[in-house]
């Protein structure tokens, strides 16, 4: 498959389910190696999803994910027709406090089970996950309560590129994969009143075909 083509959505990237290794060295879920949190601003939710992706670490990349299991991912409209005739998807209007996700008047997504269930499939089958191009936060906005507590963030994520590596029959394939846009809205966490991914909007322009 050519570059060009960019093949599918970059949280949506399938990989043959082979069963995932665990390492009792890794240190605990959520507990940074020095200093303070990653998770205490959303710059730091996404250091630490890169992260997650070059050490193929699921106990990392779930720690940004909601306890209370809320999580939504929300296809690319490119791809929204495809998975909706292939998996029925369920869709929900448009969130009208968000300004960067576009004008689509509902949105198709998956929950935190599929999510997390993607990401142990690619990072357990690939040998290698490496940002070639990290992308940059293109815009951020802050969301406040009544009382004026600072409780979502708004964050626009554009630009980068990632290379997945893995054996495939025997052989090593590299497999590009551009970012392009990516949406975040971040809340806090009650209990540690950290920031967690609610809601991912991939805004990609990858054709489905590629599916």
């Amino acid at each position: 498959m050519s570059r060009k083509n960019k093949f599918i959505i970059f949280s949506g990237i399938i990989i043959p389910l082979f069963l995932a290794c665990n390492n009792p060295f890794f240190p605990l879920t959520g507990l940074p190696s020095q200093g303070k949190a990653p998770r205490s601003t959303p710059d730091g939710v996404l250091e630490q999803l890169i992260e997650s992706y070059e050490l193929r670490r699921l106990d990392l990349f779930k720690d940004l994910l909601p306890k209370d299991r809320t999580f939504q991912f929300y296809v690319a409209p490119s791809f929204e027709s495809v998975y909706q005739s292939r998996y029925n998807l369920p869709q929900e209007p448009r969130d009208t406090t968000l300004q960067y996700i576009g004008e689509s008047p509902q949105y198709y997504y998956w929950d935190q089970a599929s999510e997390e269930s993607r990401h142990q499939n690619l990072f357990s089958k690939a040998s290698e996950i490496e940002f070639t191009q990290k992308p940059q936060i293109y815009e951020r906005r802050y969301i406040k309560n009544d009382a004026g507590d600072t409780v979502q963030a708004e964050v626009k994520w554009t630009g980068g590129e990632l290379l997945v590596s893995a054996i495939t029959q025997g052989l090593l394939v590299n497999q590009p994969v551009s970012i392009e846009t990516q949406v975040f809205l971040m809340v806090k966490n009650n209990d540690d009143n950290l920031w967690v991914i609610k809601k991912w909007y991939d805004l990609s322009s990858a054709p489905s075909s590629d599916l």
